[in-house]
């Protein structure tokens, strides 16, 4: 499949591997990797829904940044109210999503009796759930607007940079740890003890990073932007094949990222 924001661009590759290669033209995609596309022309946008056809499920890699905390200057740092019902939050969504009963896009063999909250206690944020709020009279939307353009590129620049690569070397571990994950999955996948999930947490310097080096910014901009608490990025392995385990030429891998919490919902990253 070939995707670009220019219809001319993308004529000129096809065409270009038209010379190398004989391709078979399957014309629009109306399905990709278990999802119906769907196009709007007079909005000029598609949109994506699950099919009938739904990709199986074969293992994923989840990348979690922590819920708000407390501010650093006054340590120990901890999570605050809103920071723990972010983290809750996000691990139903995942639970919701591969693991339980009834899962929406549940991962091959994967029992959902082998994952369980360590106890069912519950605990109330201190003070009551009291929160600190800014003042609108002090920081109006424009003034936010302006600080957060500013930290974006303060700490895009920290993060990555094409031409002095060692600033991304935590999204280049992480790459390493992403690779290691989906590829033991693919090798154990059949296996009772085969690894079926990774999760890693990590700041947002380790985001940017990893962003930069996949050249995410060049699909959007706002892959260079500071992540909000509680962001996420998954990368399942999906496949149409029945095969167990399929074979790798059948295997896909499928990005979502979810910019904080609030993008966590019933209708996927």
């Amino acid at each position: 499949m070939i995707a670009a924001p220019d219809t001319k661009l993308i004529d000129r590759t096809r065409d270009g591997l038209k010379r190398s290669y004989d391709l078979k033209e399957l014309g629009e995609d109306k399905r990709f990797l278990g999802f119906d596309v769907i196009r709007d022309r007079e909005a000029r946008k598609n949109s994506y829904t699950y099919g009938s056809g739904l990709a199986r499920q074969w293992g994923v890699y989840i990348f979690y940044h922590h819920g708000d905390r407390t501010s650093k200057k006054w340590p120990p740092t901890s999570l605050t109210a809103l920071g723990a019902d972010q983290v809750l939050s996000s691990g139903t969504y995942f639970r919701n999503r591969y693991i339980e009963s009834g899962a929406s896009t549940p991962i091959a063999s994967l029992s959902h009796d082998l994952a369980k909250p360590a106890n069912g206690t519950a605990t109330d944020p201190p003070l009551g759930g009291y929160q600190y709020i800014f003042s609108s009279s002090l920081l109006t939307p424009e003034t936010l607007h302006q600080l957060q353009t500013l930290a974006d590129q303060h700490e895009w620049g920290l993060a990555y940079n094409a031409s002095f690569p060692i600033r991304a070397v935590s999204g280049s571990v992480l790459a390493v740890q992403i690779l290691s994950s989906l590829n033991t999955t693919l090798t154990t996948s059949t296996k009772t003890s085969g690894l079926k999930m990774g999760i890693m947490f990590g700041a947002y310097g380790t985001f940017m990073a990893f962003f930069g080096l996949a050249q995410l910014p060049a699909a959007s901009a706002d892959f260079t932007g500071v992540v909000d608490y509680a962001s996420a990025f998954v990368l399942e392995l999906v496949t149409n094949s029945t095969a167990k385990p399929p074979a790798l030429a059948d295997v896909s891998v499928r990005f979502l990222f979810s910019n904080g919490s609030s993008g966590l919902s019933e209708q996927g990253l």
